[in-house]
């Protein structure tokens, strides 16, 4: 039917996966405290949940992108011209992680409209309930090829770009692959206090 999220399709690992290098620097809004490199399986997160493969491993390319993934669905609750996040309970427990991947890892781009025709994908896919996106990325961590990333759309910021990677057993052994350190407190970061004025974002 028009409109129904799409499922993976029955015989989507015979199908070959068009792959792209996922590399550069990205970026993650983390939760002081946390492991920098933070693999994800909670259930209640877009990729990832107890029961699939792999955890995930959540980055953004962009540091804004991956403010906006944090704290994006909090302030899309709040009315306009009272928008606001509290200093001690959002920022200050939060820091910048920068990762730098030098070695390319082997991964799709589901941002890509010719890499969704050849999965049986559409645009609404991996923008669709976390029950229909979890069971595509059971299904890509499952793929022969043996994929270790892909790239999707920020649900929150426009056409940016995140990046989620699989933790497959040699990846989680091979930390320095990922250059993680951290950048920062997100209250010392004087372009992102710019970016929350200019947005009209109040701290409290």
């Amino acid at each position: 039917m028009r409109g129904t999220p799409r499922q993976p399709p029955t015989d989507l690992a015979g199908r070959t996966l068009p792959t792209v290098a996922a590399h550069g620097e990205f970026y993650r809004c983390a939760a002081k405290g946390r492991p920098l490199i933070d693999w994800d399986k909670r259930a209640t997160s877009r990729f990832s949940g107890p029961t699939l493969p792999f955890p995930v491993l959540y980055l953004a390319e962009q540091k804004i992108t991956g403010f906006w993934e944090c704290f994006g669905d909090e302030l899309n609750d709040q009315p306009d011209g009272s928008k606001a996040l509290y200093r001690a309970k959002h920022l200050d427990t939060r820091q910048w992680v920068r990762f730098r991947i030098r070695r390319p890892l082997t991964a799709i781009d589901v941002t890509k409209a010719p890499t969704l025709r050849r999965i049986g994908a559409d645009a609404g896919t991996f923008l669709a309930d976390y029950s229909v996106t979890q069971k595509w990325a059971e299904a890509l961590m499952s793929h022969p090829q043996e994929i270790e990333a892909f790239y999707y759309r920020s649900r929150l910021d426009g056409e940016a770009r995140c990046l989620a990677v699989f933790g497959r057993p040699h990846l989680k052994r091979l930390t320095r692959r990922f250059g993680a350190a951290s950048a920062g407190a997100l209250l010392e970061d004087a372009g992102l206090l710019a970016f929350l004025a200019e947005q009209d974002i109040g701290l409290l």
